[in-house]
């Protein structure tokens, strides 16, 4: 089945480690959750790709060939962003992932879209299903050479950091997601990125068919923010997430700046409770000082 875009094998990619699929089959779940969700957002048939061999992805035990560079020809890149995801030893990082950000960059729509809405999308669509490591958020960002974002299928409570699905408490989940509601984001987000390519290629975002890496990138203090953590001023402690969710928010819609290098939210969060000053933060471990 070919993709709605002519020159394009696939609409979506969709890039896991296989061991987290085993188990409770998260990604097989998914996959079925998606395909069904995006029947009822698209007019047309999506066409999905999903590598559903036991090896660790495509041909993870052989040279990439002609036939996985044609089936990353696709217009939007989602990787299932685990713990393990971002392991420089991965099949799915380096062939997929890495491929594909390579690839993405030097074609006719460049890695970044501009939407309908006029904001600016990348062509990567992350999932993660579990807290990263700040190492692992920077590694990933470093590739990407933007913000990790996407869309969050986390389940966390003291002492358990797993996959959400679609069985779990919402009460008892500390991020308050709901895995139907996630699924239905994911696959709004794809039509808003798809719908973008839709349009004339040259009315598309392009980055000058370059990707800059985060050490790479010409970055100066008048275009690199932080968004420090709300603090909850409430007397209810139950409401800390709301706080969190608002400093998300911000992180997100700055993202869509252009020229703006948003620090990401796991960095912005070490500071929560922080007494630093904010020239002291603004010297820290970001490459430049920062414009605060």
């Amino acid at each position: 089945m070919a993709s709605l875009i002519e020159g394009y094998e696939y609409d979506i990619f969709i890039s896991y480690r296989q061991k987290d699929n085993k188990g409770d089959r998260w990604v097989s779940e998914f996959v079925i959750a998606l395909k069904d969700e995006l029947e009822s957002t698209f007019k047309e048939e999506i066409s999905v790709y999903f590598d559903i061999n036991p090896s660790n992805g495509l041909l993870g035990s052989h040279d990439v060939d002609a036939s996985l560079k044609d089936k990353l020809k696709c217009l939007v890149f989602i990787p299932i962003i685990s713990r393990t995801y971002c392991d420089p030893k991965s099949f799915a990082w380096e062939h997929e992932f890495k491929a594909f950000v390579e690839q993405a960059s030097k074609d006719q729509f460049g890695l970044k879209i501009k939407l309908p809405n006029g904001n600016v999308a990348n062509r990567v669509l992350p999932v993660r299903i579990h807290d990263l490591d700040n190492d692992d958020v920077k590694q990933f960002e470093s590739i990407l050479g933007g913000v990790l974002r996407g869309v969050e299928f986390i389940y966390t409570e003291p002492g358990v950091n797993k996959p959400l699905t679609a069985n779990d408490d919402k009460e008892k989940n500390l991020n308050k997601n709901i895995y139907g509601i996630q699924i239905n984001k994911t696959a709004n987000a794809l039509k808003e990125i798809i719908s973008g390519m839709r349009l004339e290629p040259s009315k598309s975002y392009s980055d000058q068919n370059t990707v800059f890496t985060t050490q790479e990138r010409p970055i100066t203090p008048e275009r690199s923010i932080i968004v420090l953590p709300f603090e909850n001023m409430s007397p209810d402690p139950d409401q800390e997430y709301f706080s969190d969710g608002l400093t998300e928010e911000i992180i997100t819609d700055l993202s869509h700046i252009h020229d703006l290098l948003v620090i990401s939210r796991n960095s912005a969060m070490t500071f929560k409770g922080t007494k630093k000053k904010t020239k002291e933060i603004a010297k820290g471990d970001f490459g430049n000082d920062l414009n605060l």
